[in-house]
């Protein structure tokens, strides 16, 4: 299901005795304290899950200047905001959000049959909601200056090839990425362009395999921005394509964290405070898919009702880049408080002898 149609939730809630609770839980913004993220008695079933994930968007909602504003609301019927960058504040890049991906499925019957329900959020469309008046804006698919934002290529690679076909023609096909605009339409191609095995569709939790794969390669570029992001905040007098590996903070005292500004300050708090409580998502998608953290036992992929070692690698290697990034943040954070706070620096006719 993409979106949440009231018909939708009539028909199959009633038919399939879908707790109202699995539909109300979609529906709220994930990005709010309010959200009821997870049952704190089942925090993991085999049945269902919920998984957070954040996504960019390269795009501008249409409006006059003095009706600008830094956040946006979806024209859809969940609640789910768009996030805007100041294009004079210090750091301008895509705009970006915040979804839910929900799964439910009914316990086997006696013949092994199954229902399941996945929802979806829909994707961004051609118009946004100004707010509070909630009027309808046009979204462009531009931005004013995207010289500064990086052009690569974020999302990673779906299709584990070990050997291209032997027909050339038959290379693309191979090698076809999903667009990551809509999962909704995402997922029914994959689904339509290969033929199901039987044993894929024993289990209701094989069906939602690709989607929840897109969930991870969504949730992989989204931190990889962040990450950039970080890099260019600091390095301004480098050019966007070529930070050196080896000398990201060499020179910190020469860029854009070398003096004082309350802009940048309230940016690397609010980057700070933000990454932890992204870290505490991921791991909350980890354990609701029943997975193990990774200073716990290691699964073996071949034990049977074991989780796939994809799901696990992909997970570990969200997490492991969300580390990255809080890292990275916490150094500049670090960096950027005792540089600005240095007397010696700010005069350095000043002799002083600091006992720290």
């Amino acid at each position: 299901m993409d979106d949440l149609p009231r018909n939708y939730i009539l028909t199959l809630g009633s038919r399939l005795r879908i707790p109202p609770g699995f539909f109300a839980g979609h529906y709220d913004d994930p990005a709010s304290s309010t959200f009821n993220h997870r049952n704190p008695f089942e925090r993991h079933t085999k049945s269902q899950f919920r998984l957070r994930y954040g996504n960019s968007h390269c795009a501008k909602v249409d409006v006059l200047p003095h009706k600008r504003s830094s956040i946006y609301a979806f024209n859809t019927n969940v609640c789910r905001y768009l996030h805007a960058y100041d294009l004079k504040g210090p750091l301008y890049d895509e705009m970006r959000s915040h979804h839910i991906l929900s799964f439910w499925s009914s316990p086997f019957g006696i013949d092994g049959s199954w229902d399941a329900v996945l929802l979806v959020d829909p994707p961004l469309t051609r118009h946004a909601k100004c707010l509070p008046s909630m009027q309808l804006a046009p979204v462009r698919r531009e931005l004013r200056d995207e010289s500064s934002i990086p052009k690569h290529y974020l999302y990673p690679e779906m299709v584990a090839l070990q050997k291209l076909p032997e027909e050339v023609s038959e290379w693309a096909s191979a090698y076809e990425c999903p667009q990551y605009i809509s999962i909704f339409d995402d997922a029914l191609n994959e689904f339509a362009s290969r033929n199901q095995d039987v044993s894929e569709i024993d289990n209701p939790m094989a069906i939602v395999k690709f989607p929840h794969k897109l969930v991870v390669g969504k949730m992989l570029a989204f931190l990889r921005r962040r990450y950039l992001n970080l890099l260019r905040i600091q390095k301004t007098h480098v050019k966007p394509n070529q930070p050196l590996r080896y000398n990201y903070l060499s020179s910190f005292s020469e860029g854009a964290l070398s003096s004082w500004h309350d802009e940048l300050f309230d940016f690397i708090v609010g980057s700070c405070a933000a990454m932890k409580e992204l870290i505490r998502e991921m791991e909350e998608n980890i354990v609701s898919l029943g997975l193990p953290m990774k200073n716990g036992t290691a699964w073996n992929s071949g034990v049977a009702g074991g989780p796939p070692q994809w799901e696990i690698d992909g997970w570990r290697s969200v997490l492991d880049l969300a580390h990255v990034v809080d890292g990275l943040t916490n150094a500049l954070a670090t960096g950027y408080l005792r540089l600005v706070d240095d007397p010696c620096r700010i005069d350095p006719s000043i002799d002083l002898v600091l006992d720290r």
